[in-house]
């Protein structure tokens, strides 16, 4: 099993992905975890410590899961207070994460109409279909070419969120619309 995972996380556009999903979903730890110590909430801080560690480590960021998890080896005592936590623990975890999200671009939505180009969305329909029918993480390389495709934006995130199934009906209902 161990050659599957390091086979999927070695795959550039499944890294990509996680690294975005990463910027997207943990922008607001840091600040969880203070709002968290502010309220004597020992528990969610230690969760969010623990989350962000294996996230950090999911995405070949060591150094940050490494901060993370120092601050959630502090946090396995409940009965502790913000104030017997090493600032250090919190400041370098923040410090850290702050520069591991600035290293990851995020897709800027564009503000052009998109204008269907029929030959190349057949194309795309064509070669990305039996992709999902067989569960391909290959799939991901086409989600940039979706986003081109008028109508096609929630199967991109579909294909983004490995749910092969729904993103099968969400094809063929698109290629419909579009009479593709």
């Amino acid at each position: 099993m161990e050659n599957g995972i390091d086979s999927f996380l070695s795959n550039p556009e499944v890294l990509n992905k996680l690294r975005t999903d990463f910027a997207k979903n943990q922008n607001q730890t840091a600040k969880n975890i203070h709002n968290a110590l502010d309220v004597s909430d020992i528990k969610t801080a230690h969760r969010l410590a623990h989350s962000l560690k294996g996230l950090a480590g999911l995405i070949q960021e060591s150094t940050l899961a490494n901060h993370a998890q120092a601050l959630e080896d502090k946090l396995r005592d409940f009965s502790i207070v913000k104030s017997d936590i090493p600032t250090h623990l919190l400041d370098d975890m923040e410090t850290e994460l702050n520069i591991v999200l600035e290293k990851i671009p995020l897709p800027q939505a564009s503000s052009k109409p998109l204008v269907l180009d029929k030959a190349k969305a057949t194309q795309t329909f064509n070669e990305l279909q039996p992709l999902l029918v067989r569960r391909s993480m290959s799939s991901l390389s086409y989600v940039a070419d979706l986003q081109t495709i008028p109508g096609a934006e929630k199967l991109a995130e579909l294909v983004e969120g490995f749910e092969f199934a729904k993103a099968i009906k969400e094809l063929e209902a698109v290629a419909e619309l579009l009479k593709i």
